[in-house]
């Protein structure tokens, strides 16, 4: 049970930094949404958020990454054309 739900939760969250770079911020850089998740992690224990929201998002930044590296590579002929 637990297995279906952490695959579950993997699934809703996946291609979250993409979605956000795609409609929100859209950058003039490549893998906008993997550099997203990379600098991410560090700046949620820098101390401007709380240790339980560090805590919480720091895995879905790290179950994010690979799935926004893949997004990002297909987005990839795309950026480089604007």
């Amino acid at each position: 049970m637990r297995v279906i739900l952490a695959l579950i939760v993997m699934l809703v969250f996946q291609g979250c930094a993409t979605s956000f770079c795609i409609t929100v911020q859209r950058p003039e850089v490549v893998y906008p949404a993997t550099r997203l998740d990379l600098l991410a992690i560090p700046m949620l224990w820098d101390g401007n958020v709380s240790r339980f929201e560090a805590v919480c998002l720091t895995p879905v930044a790290i179950v994010d990454c690979p799935f926004s590296l893949i997004t990002d590579t297909i987005m990839l002929p795309y950026d480089l054309w604007r």
